[in-house]
């Protein structure tokens, strides 16, 4: 049904026209669009509304507001919600309308950047933007933001496992080599992505706690290079053991089949961004480079580690959203 509802609003698209656009003209939808190097216009996007993941190239250009501002749609300070933002395929006057403009819902994490309100220097900025296209306050939107770049971002992801439903989690090997505590999957968030692969050692039933989160196979065939990113947080303990206590690794002869990760060899590689205080507030790791040895080869595994032996300061680490491109 999906598919059906995707093929009817492309050929809406198509056939409804450029004219929709007063000034602009957008080639026919394909299916190459909605890519890294091919995003969508917001024209585009305004019509494809079931949930698609999909870039879209737009400039910020206002915010709509809560019941009690009016009017609802703000183009200039001051702005008062820092949940979402408006953004067109142009700045000038003539976009500065709903019918013009998609709704697109900010997570905590990224008002800071992407926030008018938050970062007044956003407004009239052009930047690239990676989510699910869905209504958002009755209106054409897009949702669970993923990524956004102010510069053309670099290609998709040729591996891609977001770690926010069952059933992705699922697909990850977990084991806990030290003590029983072992990672599990948290879905109480009051969002739809949920909080992702969740481990917290808590204090008095694991004196020392190791637990390994190994990813499904990536084949890494066919590049030359590849690098690394996700998302998470680390609250409770001291923050200057995160480090420690939070690690990522990488093997190439690792097999659900050996029984142990004890049985593969590991490198660690270095995260660029750990949490600096806790919070539950997701950041990115930041982009890690695979090293050559792994590059072109077709089973390479990235692990996340947690290890803690202090009975009394024990860390939450919360991952989603593994990359790699």
């Amino acid at each position: 049904m999906k598919h059906i509802t995707t093929i009817l609003a492309l050929l809406l698209l198509v056939i409804g026209g450029m004219s929709c656009n007063p000034d602009k003209s957008y080639p026919p939808y394909d299916p190459t669009m909605g890519t890294a190097g091919n995003p969508l216009s917001v024209y585009q996007a305004r019509f494809i509304q079931d949930s698609t993941l999909a870039w879209v190239k737009c400039w910020i250009v206002g915010v709509y507001e809560a019941d009690s501002i009016y009017p609802r749609d703000r183009y200039a300070a001051p702005f008062y919600s820092s949940t979402n933002m408006l953004v067109a395929d142009d700045t000038t006057r003539l976009y500065r309308n709903l019918s013009m403009c998609l709704d697109v819902q900010l997570p905590s994490g990224m008002r800071a950047a992407l926030s008018p309100k938050e970062n007044p220097s956003v407004l009239h900025r052009e930047v690239w933007l990676r989510g699910k296209l869905m209504p958002y306050n009755s209106m054409s939107g897009m949702k669970e933001l993923m990524s956004y770049s102010f510069t053309p971002p670099p290609a998709d992801p040729f591996f891609e496992e977001f770690m926010t439903t069952q059933t992705s989690f699922n697909k990850f090997y977990k084991e806990a080599t030290v003590g029983e505590t072992n990672w599990y999957f948290d879905n109480t968030s009051a969002t739809t992505q949920g909080y992702g692969a969740q481990i917290r050692g808590a204090s008095g039933v694991d004196p020392s706690v190791e637990a390994w989160l190994v990813s499904p196979a990536i084949n890494c065939t066919g590049h030359d290079s590849a690098f690394i990113a996700f998302d998470h947080a680390i609250n409770y303990a001291t923050p200057a053991n995160y480090r420690t206590v939070a690690t990522c690794w990488i093997s190439k002869d690792f097999s659900e089949n050996l029984g142990t990760v004890a049985f593969a060899t590991w490198e660690q590689l270095t995260i660029p961004n750990v949490p600096t205080s806790p919070s539950f507030t997701f950041i990115s790791s930041g982009s890690i480079r695979v090293p050559a040895a792994y590059v072109g080869q077709p089973n390479v595994r990235v692990a996340f580690k947690y290890e803690c032996t202090n009975n009394n300061d024990k860390a939450t680490w919360e991952v989603k959203n593994l990359t790699v491109r």
